[in-house]
């Protein structure tokens, strides 16, 4: 699943890796609410893969799946010691 998140919406498309190819399967999108906009990137960043597997579960239950994502601080965020209280819920 590769997701990414703007100041108006937030977007993911669930892909399926055939011969070392990625197809799209399913497209989401959705603009953001007043607020959500006011949410840090990290938040929004969180948010958006919280928003997504979500809307994929059927999908994605029992499998084994990998997210993609361009932001890096998320790479970290389970590590992090001092997140505040949404972050570390959603981790």
């Amino acid at each position: 699943m590769a997701k990414d998140v703007s100041d108006i919406g937030r977007g993911a498309v669930l892909l399926q890796e055939h011969q070392e190819t990625r197809h799209p399967v399913v497209y989401l999108s959705q603009k953001l609410i007043p607020q959500e906009r006011n949410l840090s990137s990290i938040e929004k960043e969180c948010l958006a893969i919280v928003w997504a597997l979500n809307k994929l579960k059927p999908y994605l239950w029992g499998q084994q799946f990998t997210v993609l994502s361009d932001h890096a601080p998320l790479r970290w965020l389970q590590t992090m010691q001092n997140t505040n209280a949404r972050l570390q819920r959603w981790a």
